[in-house]
């Protein structure tokens, strides 16, 4: 093989190892980007789950409330006061 060709190949070879390298890190890279993200989303998920449980509290806190004022109109009778006129 003459010189040329095995410096063809060598260059190659070169150009090869290079590629390699550069896929190699940008899938390091990528998973890097992609660590950072599911970080991201799973405090996203713990704001969203506290903000749910707020949400809950309150929802039940109005329901024991309407659920009161309920019974509570249930069980007195419904009155009415006359108004009085001035003269």
């Amino acid at each position: 093989m003459s010189a040329h060709v095995e410096g063809i190949l060598d260059h190659a070879a070169d150009i090869q190892r290079a590629a390699e390298l550069d896929a190699q890190r940008i899938r390091h890279d990528a998973l890097d980007s992609a660590t950072r993200m599911l970080a991201r989303v799973e405090a996203v998920e713990l704001e969203l789950q506290d903000a749910l449980e707020t949400v809950t509290a309150g929802k039940q806190a109005l329901i024991e409330g309407l659920n009161q004022e309920r019974a509570r109109m249930q069980q007195a009778p419904a009155t009415v006061t006359p108004l009085s006129v001035a003269s």
